[in-house]
């Protein structure tokens, strides 16, 4: 931008005062035209006047969803608060600093470029709650952080009824001490063609994370999702999921590890969640002694897909009075292939998979070669069909 001409150098009075005010002015309209160090399509957060970070936040989304490219709001190198609930729009783009991993559990968030405390609630109160199908959402490279307690924060609301996210991508980010993430077990987010990509941590939750469902996504397949409860409170009887999958179609799932203890369980799938891959992970207990988890690390209860490898155990220690298995199957039509499981301190006959309905195939299963077996990891029917031509599991 060019500058205006100015009064000559040591002008005093009102020349002095208006050369600083327009000077000022330029400033600032360079930086939100150049962007961070001159990068395209990027507008800093703190090139916006206002009094609270989201007074410079409604400032700059506003003036990002007026332009005829919208260009992305980065954050600065700092703690930002955020408060307010807020409506998305398409094209919307939040990003922080590039680098490395964000844990904002770790050394007080010292570790993460951008942090952001939130401060709103969840449900019609979470940061961002979706009242349309939005386009080409972008948010990625921020550590956030919630709150303890009943009244801790939900990252994003997008109820089915409402529209989904809709090519849409989320790319590394960190979460700790939040109530919800995505959805919540009463209000599914709804995705298409989403993408999870980059390294995520997830700690310290306060509910289920993950109620996600859709079609067409691709969810940490080129990433790694960490789920962690180490400082959670504990759960009781069945609520303790840590993600749920509830009609999800289409979709591969890569490196998602959940490590329950204190009453969670891991991962769930239900409703019609036809045509889901999933590659890898992990859901184990949090130790393989009394922090094993209380009983089932994997629930499949429709749905159809495949299983690829994957590593399953350290669950059943006992609590949950409607888990029978390590991984548990209700119904569907699901493949597993070379999936490992291990035992933790629990019993050689406790069930690796225990079957009540569905149909499902069973190849290569392998039992962790650091364990005293005896046998081959159970696999126990009381309903349904299953197929295991190469006797890799033990049938009861």
């Amino acid at each position: 931008m060019a500058r205006p001409i100015l009064p000559v150098a040591g002008a005093t009075g009102w020349a002095a005062t208006m050369a600083g005010a327009i000077n000022d002015v330029s400033d600032r309209a360079d930086l939100a035209l150049a962007g961070a160090g001159g990068t395209p399509g990027v507008v800093l957060l703190d090139s916006f006047a206002g009094a609270t970070d989201d007074d410079k936040l409604t400032a700059a989304l506003s003036y990002c969803a007026a332009q005829t490219q919208i260009p992305a709001v980065m954050l600065g190198n700092r703690l930002h608060n955020f408060n307010l609930t807020r409506t998305p729009f398409s094209g919307m783009k939040i990003i922080g600093g590039p680098g490395g991993p964000r844990n904002p559990e770790l050394a007080g968030g010292k570790y993460i470029t951008s942090r952001v405390k939130l401060g709103c609630g969840s449900g019609t109160s979470s940061w961002f709650v979706g009242a349309a199908t939005y386009y080409d959402i972008y948010i990625a490279d921020i550590g956030f952080s919630g709150s303890s307690g009943s009244a801790a924060q939900q990252f994003w609301e997008q109820p089915l009824g409402a529209g989904s996210l809709y090519a849409c991508e989320f790319h590394a980010l960190g979460f700790d001490f939040m109530r919800y993430v995505f959805g919540r077990p009463s209000s599914m987010a709804a995705l298409t063609q989403v993408l999870f990509t980059g390294h995520w941590t997830v700690n310290n939750m306060w509910d289920t994370q993950f109620t996600i469902g859709g079609s067409d996504n691709d969810l940490w397949m080129s990433g790694y999702c960490n789920l962690g409860v180490s400082s959670s409170p504990a759960q009781t009887g069945t609520n303790g999921w840590m993600t749920v999958l509830s009609g999800m179609t289409n979709t591969r799932l890569g490196y998602l590890y959940a490590s329950p203890l204190n009453g969670w369980n891991g991962w769930k799938i239900t409703g019609n969640s036809d045509g889901l891959d999933i590659y890898g992970g992990v859901s184990e207990g949090y130790k393989p002694d009394n922090r094993s988890a209380p009983g089932s690390v994997l629930r499949i209860d429709g749905g159809s897909g495949n299983v690829f490898g994957g590593n399953w155990g350290q669950g059943m220690y006992g609590g949950d009075p409607n888990s029978h298995g390590v991984v548990e199957v209700t119904g569907g039509e699901w493949n597993f292939w070379g999936p490992e499981f291990y035992r933790g301190s629990v019993a050689e006959t406790v069930p690796m998979i225990y079957q009540s309905g569905g149909r499902i195939l069973v190849m290569g299963a392998k039992r962790r070669q650091a364990e005293s077996w005896t046998g081959r990891p159970r696999l126990q029917s009381v309903g349904g069909t299953y197929y295991m031509p190469d006797g890799s599991m033990t049938a009861i």
